[in-house]
């Protein structure tokens, strides 16, 4: 496809349907098409955000095929994110590229480094959110990663505030696709994190999950997910 004459950001819609086909390798070639053009039209932030979109690109194709080469690619597109973001005068603009690179630290179980990008991130959604994201159910999802994180990381402490996380995440008035998605991950990351020191509790909150992704046919990939980890964890 000739995509001389279509706008970066025209390129970059492209490359995300493809994603979200699975039509990976094409993602990868349009979102590289889309930084020239970004940079050519001196556009810093779509420069940054095509990077975070080939992390997660990346991230897909190291569910897909189980090859942790693919993670490492994610991790360093996500920086790569992060750094122009970090050269941007709204700070706002660092919320999702450390929010992506958090995800990844965590898949590549780089626990402590994932802990300080959801820190991070936290921290400007309470003082300079992004104005498109900035709803309380976004935040909480967010603190879900990160006390999610601390709990992986060995830090019993953080079970009370993934489940207050995950409180405010079920009052909000967050779109109920979203919450779905999200407060099924919740639970999916108390079983996860808990596993090891509490395996009766661990197995109760993936019944939870379970429930949630059961009562909405929309989370295919959730329940792909929950399936795996719960062969993983051997709870079930």
């Amino acid at each position: 496809m000739d995509n001389t004459n279509q706008t970066a950001n025209d390129i970059h819609h492209l490359a995300e349907k493809a994603r979200e086909e699975k039509r990976f390798v094409e993602a990868l070639v349009l979102s590289d098409e889309a930084l020239i053009k970004y940079v050519e039209e001196g556009n810093v932030v779509g420069s940054a955000e095509i990077q975070a979109s080939r992390s997660i690109t990346f991230r897909l194709l190291s569910q897909e095929t189980e090859n942790f080469v693919y993670l490492i690619l994610a991790k360093f597109a996500a920086m790569a994110s992060v750094e122009i973001s970090r050269g941007l005068a709204d700070k706002s603009a660092l919320a999702l590229p450390l929010l992506n690179l958090g995800k990844v630290q965590v898949a590549l179980k780089q626990l402590t480094d994932a802990v300080s990008s959801f820190e991070e991130v936290v921290e400007i959604m309470k003082n300079t959110p992004p104005a498109w994201h900035n709803r309380p159910g976004v935040l909480a999802d967010i603190e879900i990663h990160l006390h999610g994180a601390e709990l992986q990381a060995g830090d019993l402490s953080a079970k009370e505030r993934l489940l207050s996380a995950i409180r405010d995440l079920e009052s909000s008035d967050e779109d109920g696709y979203n919450k779905a998605v999200w407060v099924s991950g919740g639970y999916m990351r108390l079983a996860e994190g808990l596993a090891p020191s509490d395996p009766t509790a661990a197995k109760e909150y993936l019944q939870k999950a379970k429930e949630v992704i059961d009562g909405d046919r929309r989370l295919v990939i959730r329940k792909q997910q929950w399936t795996k980890l719960s062969n993983a964890l051997h709870l079930s």
